[in-house]
């Protein structure tokens, strides 16, 4: 689909999004966002869509999702909450890397992902020689931004 019926005709989009796959949601999201076109009822549709389905989606597709909601300033509680929960349920999956590349664009938006900043603490302390000092100094200024005490981690 082409971004020139995207944006000629969002609300003729929104009313096939049912047939849509999830990389349809995911493409359609992304176009959204190329477009510079914020159509609510359709960003929230494939918002819904992406939650659900987040194991079909590679970090570059995550990463770009969180990108595409700082370009349309389009904020879903649910979809940063869902991707937040998503990371920190697999962060052993993610290089260290990746997570701080993911706290970045969740602090671009303005949200505090808990259980991710809470998992990845837990990572740190477990082994902090395995992050790089400059990389372990961008993730204590990403917790002092978040304003993140991380609670019940005990150290040995």
């Amino acid at each position: 689909m082409g971004s020139f019926k995207l944006r000629q005709n969002p609300s003729k989009v929104f009313s096939l999004s049912s047939e849509f796959t999830s990389a349809d949601h995911f493409y359609i999201f992304s176009g959204l966002a190329n477009i510079d076109l914020k159509h609510t009822p359709l960003l929230d549709t494939c918002s819904k869509k992406l939650a659900e389905n987040l194991h079909d989606y590679s970090f570059t597709q995550l990463l770009k999702v969180l990108k595409c909601c700082h370009e349309v300033k389009y904020r879903n509680y649910t979809l940063f909450s869902s991707i937040s929960k998503h990371m920190a349920d697999t962060i052993d999956m993610w290089r260290d890397q990746q997570v701080l590349r993911i706290l970045q664009a969740f602090k671009k938006l303005n949200f505090r992902p808990v259980e991710l900043l809470d998992v990845f603490a837990e990572k740190i302390i477990q082994d902090p020689e395995n992050l790089p000092i400059n990389e372990l100094v961008i993730t204590l200024r990403g917790f002092s931004m978040a304003n993140h005490d991380p609670k019940d981690i005990k150290t040995e």
